[in-house]
């Protein structure tokens, strides 16, 4: 959701003007999160606390301190994936770093970028880390618990590309190992 609070000595601790709610798809990114809901959703709440301020009507509602928390910003030592993890970890650590910095794991000698998840229901019946498919809808990873997780775009330190694409040009086949 998006808060527009009056401003303290504090980082995000001074009281809440007002706050607006915002859904979250399974598949959103952080990417498509911001551009597609919170960006707008916070120009309105800047238009509506605008006219509340005008109006003499803005709240200054005390946050609740127990229940603050704070996030750093997202940084490649945050972004590696653990094959071994469950599916649905690995999944939102990718849509979490898309698009920026990218979840990464290694393949060969580098980093290989992974972005816009999915989850692949059933059971992969492979080790954690192991390409189980390439195809036109990304390239699908086992994880563990017997979990899936397809990709549709990856990068190997150039630009983004399709995966399917990317995978044939740095040679990465079904029955690889990624991760190291």
């Amino acid at each position: 959701g998006v808060t527009v609070f009056w401003p303290d000595a504090g980082i995000d601790t001074g009281p809440i003007l007002l706050q607006r709610e915002a859904p979250v798809d399974p598949d959103d990114t952080a990417g498509t999160l911001y551009y597609r809901t919170l960006y707008p959703l916070g120009v309105q709440a800047v238009v509506d606390a605008v006219a509340l301020i005008r109006e003499g009507r803005a709240p200054r509602i005390p946050q609740d301190e127990s229940r603050a928390s704070y996030d750093p910003l997202c940084r490649d030592e945050h972004a590696a994936v653990d094959w071994a993890r469950p599916a649905a970890e690995v999944h939102n650590l990718i849509r979490g770093c898309d698009p920026q910095p990218g979840a990464h794991t290694v393949w060969r000698d580098g980093r290989l970028r992974l972005y816009e998840p999915r989850r692949v229901p059933g059971k992969a019946g492979a080790a954690p880390g192991t390409v189980l498919a390439i195809d036109a809808e990304g390239i699908t990873v086992a994880c563990g618990y017997a979990g899936a997780v397809r990709c549709a775009r990856g990068r190997d330190g150039g630009t983004k590309a399709a995966a399917a694409a990317l995978a044939q040009t740095i040679g990465l086949e079904p029955g690889a190992r990624l991760g190291g």
